[in-house]
């Protein structure tokens, strides 16, 4: 698990960003939609994980990734 991780929204805009920025992206979830993946930015571990609209539907996901 990547200690540096970023939550944008849309599940397709976590892809875009993997694939344009992260070194060997590789996803790893995508439950219920929400697309995440896990590569290598500027020399550190990235997380990217879509997190949907709003605080509450990032708080589920963030507590079911950190969990994992």
């Amino acid at each position: 698990m990547a200690r540096i991780v970023l939550f944008p929204g849309d599940p397709h805009r976590a892809k875009w960003i993997a694939e344009t920025f992260l070194n060997d992206a590789e996803l790893y979830t995508q439950t219920r939609g929400m697309l995440g993946f896990t590569g290598n930015g500027n020399g550190h571990c990235v997380s990217v994980q879509g997190s949907g609209m709003g605080q509450s539907s990032m708080a589920i996901y963030a507590n079911e990734r950190f969990d994992s």
